[in-house]
């Protein structure tokens, strides 16, 4: 049996935690420099 043949694949769901997802994509946040001193993404880069 290859490698392949036991992996996930991209576009199946997964579950991640408790969270189910419906693929194998996500994205990284971009950018934390907005962020307060506590880490903590202001109202406003909702917006963004």
């Amino acid at each position: 049996m290859g490698r392949l043949n036991y992996m996930p694949m991209l576009f199946d769901a997964l579950r991640v935690g408790k969270t189910e997802l419906t693929n194998g994509i996500v994205m990284a946040p971009m950018k934390r420099s907005r962020a307060e001193d506590e880490g903590v993404q202001p109202d406003f880069a909702a917006d963004y």
